[in-house]
């Protein structure tokens, strides 16, 4: 029996086959599909940056703008807002550590010119109305594409998403995003890196 997953173009094989035949395969990316037996053991890794810096070479064209907005607490608890902007102020100097402006095809509006504008509009980052308001934040700063997040918080564990989205058509790029990402809330920043990861080819041309 043969299990259908979807994986990169890339994907590193790693240790010798065991006893019972199965394999150990490392996925990087999430662009073509391919049959793996059932037995076989696939796992996520939570840092791929020397690998993902291979398939994206640096770009010396025109650059795509993107604003990353403070990811939304959907719990509602007030105890639990702390990583809204703390998370999103990470994953700002996450991308700017590792993917340099002068290296890649996009470049990041500065979290504060963010934070300035939803404040001028007097937003509700918890309210209903937040992730429409964005647009008008988005197109404020001429921003090309957003990074929207939200995290739900049950027992101290909190359940990370997040996508990129194109302001234009306002729609998410569906073949790499974060989801399902499982945490101590406490141990939430721990995850930037794997969320930054996985929503980076989706940022670049």
């Amino acid at each position: 029996m043969k299990t259908i997953f979807t994986i990169g173009v890339i994907a590193l094989i790693t240790g010798c086959s065991s006893a019972n035949g199965s394999s150990k395969i490392t996925l990087i990316d999430s662009l073509k599909t391919i049959s793996i037996p059932s037995n076989t053991e696939v796992t996520q890794p939570d840092s791929n940056l020397v690998e993902i810096k291979k398939v994206y070479p640096k770009f010396t064209g025109e650059k795509v703008v993107v604003a990353i907005f403070p990811f939304k607490n959907l719990s509602g608890e007030v105890k639990y807002d702390s990583l809204m902007f703390s998370f999103s102020d990470s994953l700002e100097q996450f991308f700017n550590k590792n993917f340099p402006l002068e290296s890649h095809s996009y470049k990041i509006i500065p979290m504060q010119d963010v934070k300035d504008q939803i404040a001028a509009l007097n937003i509700d980052l918890k309210g209903i109305t937040y992730e429409t308001k964005t647009w008008e934040v988005a197109k404020l700063l001429g921003a090309e594409k957003i990074i929207w997040g939200t995290y739900y918080v049950k027992y101290e564990k909190a359940q990370i998403e997040a996508k990129v989205v194109d302001v234009k058509t306002k729609m998410p790029n569906n073949i790499n995003f974060a989801e399902k990402i499982r945490v101590l809330y406490v141990e939430g920043l721990s995850k930037v890196a794997l969320v930054g990861e996985r929503l980076f080819p989706a940022m670049v041309k």
